[in-house]
C-alpha cells in the first residue's frame, strides 16, 4: 500500500504546530512550532501558518515526499462547508484561509477538536472504539463526539460546545441569578483567573503555575484545582448521560495533566453520571498529546480527497 503525506497544521490560541505526516500510521516528521501571538490580529496570525506550510512543503520537495493535501485545524468553530464561524482566539472569517494556503493541492480547514478526536480515532486511544467522546482541556474545553471512526460535526458545525455556554441558576435563598460558563472555571484560563482573583497574586500567567504552587501546599490554589476538576466532571457527566459512549477520552495540556485536577475530574464524573451502569465508563488520556490536532488535519484532507 503506498505511502500518502499530507501537511498539518494545528493553529491553537498559544501556538501553531505543524508536520509532515504520513497518513496511514500518524508518523510525523519536521515539526515545528512557534508562537500565535494573537494580540497580532487574523492577518499576521495567518500569514505565519502559512509561511510555516510553505516551508514545510518545501522541506518534502528536497526528500522527494509527495504532498496530498494541507490540513489545517484551528481553535475556532467550522461549518461543515469549511466556513469559519467564530473569532474567540483570532478572526479568519473576512479571509480566504484556504486559497492562501494553497492553489496546488487540497486545503481542508476543521475544528482542532474535530482533527484531534478523529487522529485519536485513527491512531490513538479511540482507536477499534465504535464510540468514544472526545474531551479537550486547555487553555478552553471543547469535546466531539466519535461514532464508527467518525466525529460528529453537527448540523452548523457547532456540535463541540461543551463548556463555553453559560448555565443560569437561581439561588432559592436570596432570588440571585448566575449565569455560569463551566470554562471560566474548569478551564486552563479558568485555573488563572480564578486563581488570580481569589489571591490577588498578578504574577500568575499559566495553569501550570497554578498546579505548581497547588503542589507545593498552596491551599487558595489547592482548592482552585479541586474546584476546576469537579466543574469539568459534572461537565462531562452530563455528556455522557445524553451520548452514552463507550469510552472517554481526555487531551490537551491540562486534561492530561494528572494530579489533583485529573483525580478531582473522574470522581466528580463518576458522581454525577447518572445511570448505574455507565458509572464506571472507562476514561483515558489521549494517546497522541500536542500531535493530535496536525496528525488529525492531515489525515482530514486525505480522507476527503480519497
Amino acid at each position: 500500500m503506498p505511502v500518502r503525506h499530507a501537511i498539518g497544521i494545528d493553529v491553537g490560541g498559544t501556538k501553531i504546530a505543524g508536520a509532515i505526516v504520513d497518513v496511514g500510521s500518524g508518523a510525523v516528521t519536521d515539526h515545528a512550532v512557534v508562537a500565535t501571538d494573537t494580540h497580532r490580529g487574523g492577518e499576521a496570525v495567518l500569514a505565519d501558518a502559512v509561511a510555516m506550510s510553505r516551508k514545510l512543503e518545501a522541506q518534502a520537495v528536497t526528500r522527494s515526499i509527495v504532498i496530498e493535501g494541507v490540513g489545517v485545524c484551528i481553535a475556532e468553530l467550522v461549518d461543515p462547508d469549511g466556513s469559519i464561524t467564530s473569532s474567540q482566539s483570532f478572526d479568519w472569517r473576512p479571509l480566504d484561509a484556504a486559497e492562501v494556503f494553497s492553489d496546488s493541492v487540497p486545503v481542508l480547514i476543521q475544528s482542532d477538536v474535530i482533527a484531534a478526536a478523529l487522529a485519536e480515532s485513527l491512531f490513538g486511544a479511540g482507536k477499534d472504539q465504535s464510540s468514544f467522546l472526545y474531551v479537550s482541556v486547555g487553555t478552553g474545553i471543547s469535546s466531539s463526539f466519535v461514532i464508527d471512526g467518525e466525529p460528529w460535526v453537527g448540523a452548523n458545525g457547532n456540535a463541540i460546545i461543551l463548556a463555553s455556554g453559560s448555565i443560569p441558576t437561581r439561588c432559592e435563598a436570596c432570588g440571585a441569578e448566575s449565569k455560569l460558563v463551566p470554562e471560566q472555571v474548569a478551564s486552563g484560563r479558568g485555573l488563572i483567573h480564578q486563581y488570580v482573583s481569589r489571591s490577588d497574586r498578578t504574577d500568575i500567567a499559566s495553569a501550570a503555575e497554578v498546579i505548581a504552587v497547588a503542589e507545593a501546599g498552596d491551599k487558595i490554589a489547592q482548592a482552585v484545582v479541586v474546584d476546576a476538576g469537579h466543574m469539568l466532571g459534572a461537565l462531562v457527566a452530563f455528556a455522557v448521560n445524553i451520548l452514552d459512549p463507550h469510552r472517554i477520552v481526555v487531551g490537551g495540556g491540562l486534561g492530561t495533566a494528572g494530579g489533583s485536577y485529573w483525580d478531582s475530574f473522574v470522581a466528580s464524573l463518576r458522581a454525577h453520571v447518572w445511570a448505574e451502569e455507565a458509572a464506571d465508563i472507562e476514561v483515558v488520556k489521549a494517546a497522541l498529546g500536542s500531535r493530535s490536532g496536525m496528525i488529525g488535519a492531515a489525515a482530514g484532507v486525505v480522507r476527503g480527497t480519497r
